[in-house]
């Protein structure tokens, strides 16, 4: 560009600089204007507030603290309201009632079936694995025990390690590790690896990975022709072999133990299905359902498999349920500042103004948090359109149990147990819509907030709750893997004398690894050492002057406690190593202890659907990082020379992956099997002591009940504990698990098992009958799934004995022919690069190992059990509705009628029982007539195992109990007929179990129908708290309170007062629930009037005035009553004003009642359709077929609103 081009267009850019520079001036001007404004705005309120503060009686205190007049308060807040312990005492009762009706010591395991089968099937379960262990504990482990304990090779040291495998030694020779350096002497082939390979001093200094690679190589070579006698008699090689088998039966036994163990309790849970009869038997719960379906389309869709009797929607609830937990606590935190106060006021005359500050914050966000759960009430409730666009699924009723059978056998069903097949064009909904139609858990088992949430976003959370799991593993490895590298690196070789220094001047006696030294040679490296003369001669002691250290180094490194004396110098480092291995016992059981608590709460953080699998999810993981962690220890010991050498210029190289053990020599019990012994032990000290403190702060709790300010606090000194299944089964399992997987290396696992299980039993029984509150009722899936899992823990026993056992050289198994040894020694030339470079096996040793008598049979019944286990997991549910269409049609024959009704054959044919049966099995049409003793409320709302089928005269007609209608013995004789004739139809029942139940109608009208009625979650207790009409300032209001509360925390900042409650309420969680309720607040919905009584008239105005669906059949919808031929009658109606008949109280604090549960949700559960559940918005439901009794007084009830309505 030419210069006099430059200069033309350098007056426009500054003209464009000189523009720029105006604007910003500008805009530094409003900028500064605007901050004097928020300025002056503020002192004005400061100086309005301190105005105020004058007429209210505020006084100004040493440090700019400001005191309010406590006569003033309690003018405006009222006095200190005692809580109630009349109160407190009836929720006590009401929540433990079994406290007083049970005794731990004479209560059997059976009798706590009104806990609901879950619990029982847990207790079976403590109880029948104390038995079986305490039985293993003799056969095979007490064994084992003196056999081991009769070995020489630890020299008959009083330890654990004395009972383990590693002590039995050498099968040619009764000397123990006293005489290594003669053994490895005379084994010639050791000798020649000892020269080609190593070289003496790495390994004969020190425990080191050479040293254990070559006393594995000693072992492998052992001269087994002749072999020696055990001190206590008998030839090494056949004890061995004989110690094995019996091992091997012994865990066989066990494990048909198991298999019978699955079928017992799959026969429980049935008998529990078959006396049982709840909604879920007549459901189905649909997925992919449209966000703006029409329900006339769903009935219509459903209808062809048979009579639909209801259909209930599922609508988002997230937002609601996170707002009702949020305001659980916030009225918590209410109800105790309020306390704070008054108490304050009472006792003083002047309070500080920072604790009226905390309470207007509360306040302030109490109201927050009412509109959010107010507009999302109403967004709930919508029915302007008479649809809603958040639909996330539905739940389809039939009237029969057939039908949702039919309907469930029509789905496609899913490829290798997960994979979805293309869906037929007949099944697609509206032609389009491919629908998951699946079978329906119970009301009470769904978590409604949670079905919003879609699989991909749950795949992520779980992904994210493992890869926590992960972590917690990762921090307890590192923890326990800094045990070998204190032990082998960081407390001896880190400074000092060099190793190969010590290696070149200084000789003694190994032992096992350990240096040992005569009394002389003794005397002459402690006085060279401390005086740097030989003794007696006066001359130099040179290069033996570092000998002294060099022994204790290596003492310190080999954990001999007997030297600390002589290495008195050292006793620092030798605490070092001592404090390595209780690190690595410690981290374990700290672990372990505290994963229950935070895998529950990582379950929760998952979002399951379903309460039974968040339960099993806990399980499954409590189980599978038990495990893992127990096992570190191994992995942290384990030789890796390969990972070794790629981290050994990293830092990471300095802390993880030193150990040296390539296999299972005498020195890994010393320093990995005794640490997983303790655990063991210390582990069962551990869950008891959680126990005791769980018991301790109950107790404390109750003797410091006289500390509460408010009723909830009270209430809540006298609550007791949840009981929780889910952390607990997975706690057993990994005892088990690692029980099994060790036990044949270490017996005194089996003990360890047994003295957990017994002390679970009893302790456990008792913190549930005279501690904890009344239960969950759980469902049977729990115990099912926990004893098909323990089957899994044989396997791993017999592959980890053959690799133990087969370290100890015993001749070839007699049942090994030479094609297989030829198989065998094939495969073994195949994998020996995978331990080439660690425990320099070569393919015809590994072979030798693998046929040798003590250790062929594991393996070969390993395989077995896996091939059993294959086919009784995969193979069975395919062939099962074959079997079962042979089976029909073999029973169906003419001359084969009898065989159902024969005793021994009734449980088989699980054809459609011709009568229902009772809470025991009885024939009686109705149910039997057992009357539990106990009645009190549980978690699920009903007593639970138990069914009081006694009618009311009125209803039956007649007098007594099992009296039925004329009506209903026509009715159950048509459903007989119709399940019969639908027995003999082999297409349409192939495949299906019928459990038997009567039809719908039937179950409601003789009360055999337990739990909720419906899937509509407004009549769920669970979910009660979510739909109470609440009181919520309007927006003016609202407005009012927050620059009333700023205005009065600027004047107490300005005087350096309430900086406590300011800190508090600007943290950024409190931040971010204000934000979150704010918008939920404001998201656009129904717009609820803020005079409640008109928004609650025009609800019902709404209802009434809606048209009704042309079809009467199916009039999902209309706001009429019509009879379904039944006695029954539809209503379409406003069931949360029914529920809850008249608004609560305008006290903004304590807006709910006391009986409310205090966490959200609980799995609870109505009393029965016999209650009469009314449709709203699509939400087709059946009221009491008769006024009698107490439907009648129900039913009157809610007349009498609606008519004040």
């Amino acid at each position: 560009m030419e210069p006099a081009e430059r200069s033309s267009r350098d007056p426009a850019r500054e003209e464009t600089t000189a523009g720029r520079e105006a604007a910003r001036s500008q805009d530094e001007e409003q900028r500064r204007l605007r901050q004097q404004q928020v300025a002056y705005e503020a002192k004005v309120q400061a100086q309005s507030a301190r105005e105020e503060d004058a007429s209210n009686g505020v006084a100004q205190g040493v440090l700019g603290r400001a005191y309010l007049a406590s006569a003033v308060l309690l003018a405006e807040y009222g006095h200190w309201q005692r809580p109630d312990d009349k109160v407190a005492t009836a929720r006590y009762h009401k929540h433990h009632t079994h406290h007083a009706v049970y005794e731990p010591a004479y209560t059997q395991t059976n009798d706590l079936r009104v806990f609901g089968e879950g619990h029982v099937l847990y207790f079976y379960f403590l109880k029948f694995m104390a038995l079986v262990f305490c039985i293993l504990a003799v056969v095979p482990a007490l064994l084992a025990v003196i056999v081991f304990a009769l070995g020489p090779w630890y020299n008959g040291r009083a330890d654990i390690d004395n009972v383990m495998l590693g002590n039995f030694g050498l099968v040619s020779s009764v000397n123990g590790s006293t005489s290594l350096d003669f053994l490895l002497a005379a084994n010639e082939y050791v000798s020649t690896v000892i020269d080609s390979v190593f070289t003496l001093k790495s390994f004969d200094a020190a425990k080191s990975p050479e040293f254990e690679v070559v006393t594995g190589l000693l072992f492998r070579t052992d001269d087994v022709s002749n072999p020696a006698s055990l001190p206590g008699g008998g030839n090494k090689t056949n004890t061995l072999v004989a110690l094995s088998v019996i091992d091997m039966l012994a865990v066989l036994a066990f494990f048909g133990f198991c298999l019978y163990f699955i079928t017992w309790t799959y026969r429980k849970a049935k008998n529990t299905l078959q006396t049982t009869v709840t909604i879920k038997n007549y459901s189905v719960r649909v997925r992919d359902v449209p966000h703006d379906v029409d329900v006339e389309d769903l009935w219509e869709h459903f209808s062809k498999y048979g009579e639909v009797a209801r259909i209930d929607l599922a609508y988002a609830c997230f937002d609601l349920m996170d707002m009702v937990m949020e305001r659980h606590k916030i009225v918590d935190k209410c109800e105790r500042a309020l306390a704070v106060l008054q108490r304050s006021a009472e006792a003083l005359p002047k309070v500080e103004e920072a604790k009226e500050i905390a309470l207007l914050n509360h306040q302030y966000d109490l109201q927050l948090v009412n509109r959010a759960i107010q507009n999302q009430q109403d967004i709930f409730y919508s029915k302007s359109t008479g649809q809603r666009s958040d639909i996330v699924g539905a739940f389809v009723v039939f009237k029969e149990e057939v039908s949702k059978e039919r309907c469930l056998k029509a789905q496609p069903t899913l490829l290798f147990g997960c994979i979805h097949r293309p869906m037929p064009e007949e099944l697609l909904f509206l032609g389009k819509h491919p629908l998951r139609v699946t079978q329906a858990p119970e009301p009470t088992d769904l978590k409604y907030e949670n079905l919003e949430i879609s699989d991909e976003r749950r795949a992520a959370y779980w992904l994210v709750s493992w890869l926590l799991k992960l972590l917690i593993l990762l921090v307890g490895f590192v923890l326990v893997g800094l045990s070998p590298a204190i032990r082998h690196n960081l407390g001896a070789w880190e400074s000092g004398t060099p190793v190969e220094t010590c290696n070149q001047h200084c000789r003694y006696d190994s032992v096992d690894g350990v240096p040992q030294l005569d009394a002389a040679t003794r005397n002459i490296y402690r006085t060279c050492h401390e005086t740097g003369l030989l003794p007696g001669s006066g001359l130099d002691c040179e290069e033996t002057s570092v000998c002294y250290e060099c022994y204790c180094r290596m003492v310190i490194i080999s954990m001999l406690l007997s030297e600390a004396a002589y290495c008195s110098e050292y006793k620092g480092l030798l605490a070092v190593q001592i404090g390595s291995q209780a690190l690595a016992v410690l981290t374990i059981v700290a672990v372990n202890v505290a994963l229950p608590w935070i895998i529950e709460r990582l379950s929760q953080f998952e979002k399951h659907h379903v309460r039974t699998a968040e339960a099993r999810s806990a399980t499954r993981a409590i189980l599978i990082m038990y495990v893992l962690n127990t096992s570190s220890i191994v992995i942290a010991n384990a030789y890796f020379p390969n990972l070794r050498r790629l981290l050994e210029d990293n830092v990471a190289g300095r802390f993880l992956f030193l150990g040296i053990y390539s296999d299972l020599s005498p020195n890994w019990y010393t320093d990995v099997a005794r640490p997983i012994a303790f655990s063991q032990y210390i582990g069962i000290v551990g869950r008891a002591a959680r126990e005791g403190v769980v018991l301790w702060w109950t107790r404390h709790k109750r003797s410091t009940a006289w500390k509460s300010l408010t009723q909830r606090q009270l209430n809540n000194a006298h609550t007791g504990p949840e009981f929780v299944l889910a952390s607990r089964y997975g706690e057993h399992l990994g005892v088990i698990f690692i029980t099994l997987l060790y036990s044949a290396a270490i017996p005194v696992l089996f003990w360890s098992c047994a003295l957990s299980f017994t002390v679970a039993y009893f302790l456990e029984k008792y913190m549930l009958l005279k501690v904890c509150r009344n239960p969950i009722a759980y469902s049977p899936h729990l115990g099912i799934w926990s004893a098909e899992v323990l089957p899994l823990s044989v396997p791993l026993h017999l592959f980890f004995a053959f690799w133990a056992y087969s370290f100890i050289a015993v001749p070839r198994s007699i049942i090994v022919p030479s094609f297989v040894y030829g198989w065998i020694c094939s495969i073994s030339s195949g994998l020996q690069p995978l331990w080439a470079n660690t425990n320099m096996l070569s393919t015809e040793q590994m072979a030798d190992r693998v046929a040798q008598a003590n250790a062929f049979h594991l393996l070969l019944f390993a395989l077995i059990t896996l091939l059993v286990l294959l086919i009784v997991r995969v193979l069975t549910p395919l062939l099962r509705p074959h079997l079962k269409k042979l089976r029909r049609r073999w029973l169906h024959r003419k001359h084969m009628r009898w065989l159902p009704r024969m005793p021994w054959a009734a449980d088989s044919a699980r054809v459609a029982p011709s009568t229902v049966k009772g809470a025991h099995g009885t024939g009686d049409p109705v149910g039997g007539t057992e009357r539990m003793d106990l009645n009190f409320p549980n978690g699920s709302g009903d007593n639970v195992g138990s069914h009081d089928y006694e009618y009311d005269n009125d209803i039956t007609g007649k007098s007594g109990v099992g009296g039925v209608v004329e009506a209903d013995k026509a009715k159950l004789t048509a459903v007989k007929g119709s399940v019969e004739e639908v027995d003999n139809d082999d297409d349409l029942l192939d495949g299906i179990e019928l459990i038997g139940v009567p039809e719908l109608d039937i179950a409601v009208r003789s009360k055999l129908l337990t739990g909720p009625d419906s899937y509509d979650m407004t009549t769920l207790e669970a979910y009660e708290d979510a739909f109470r009409d609440i009181v919520a300032a309007s927006a003016e209001e609202l407005h009012r309170m927050r620059a009333k509360l700023e205005a009065r925390a600027a004047a107490a900042s300005a005087r350096g007062a309430g900086a406590r409650a300011g800190a508090a309420m600007s943290s950024a969680g409190h931040r971010r629930l204000r934000e979150r309720a704010d918008r939920l607040a404001n998201v656009p919905g129904a717009g609820r009037n803020d005079a409640s009584g008109n928004a609650a008239a025009q609800t019902v105005q709404a209802e009434q005035s809606r048209e009704p669906s042309k079809d009467p059949a199916r009039s999902m919808q209309a706001g009429i009553s019509r009879s379904n031929g039944n006695g029954f009658e539809e209503a379409s109606a406003s069931s949360r004003l029914l529920r809850n008949g008249a608004r609560l109280g305008s006290n903004p604090v304590i807006a709910w009642d006391e009986g409310s549960p205090r966490s959200m949700p609980r799995l609870s559960g109505s009393g029965g359709i016999g209650r009469g559940s009314i449709a709203r918005h699509g939400h087709t439901g059946i009221a009491p077929p008769s006024l009698n009794g107490q439907n009648a007084k129900e039913y009157a009830s809610n007349v009498e609103i609606f008519g004040q309505l």
